[in-house]
């Protein structure tokens, strides 16, 4: 693989055993430590949580929420990814 600046993952892990999930999330950061930018794509939010840093997120091809994680967070009033996105969703789509 080249040494490329920006790195895309689909889904990288979708079964993915516990060492081996560890082993991803080890990678994400040394490439992020290196000044990579990194786009994963993921519907598992504790990963999300755990690897990045700004998150955008997609339904239906419409961009609900671009931001920090902390940003997500704030708007929201919750305390982790996978309740901020449920919330962020059902506020967007109940207008």
């Amino acid at each position: 693989m080249f040494d490329s600046l920006l790195l895309i993952l689909d889904e990288p892990n979708t079964g993915l055993d516990p060492n081996a999930l560890i082993q991803l999330k080890d990678l994400i950061k040394r490439e992020k430590a290196r000044g990579k930018t990194l786009l994963i794509t993921s519907h598992v939010m504790q990963f999300v949580e755990e690897v990045a840093d700004e998150v955008i997120y997609l339904l239906e091809g419409s961009i609900y929420f671009n931001g920090t994680l902390e940003e997500l967070m704030a708007a929201t009033q919750q305390s982790n990814v996978e309740h901020a996105i449920a919330e962020l969703t059902k506020t967007e789509l109940n207008g």
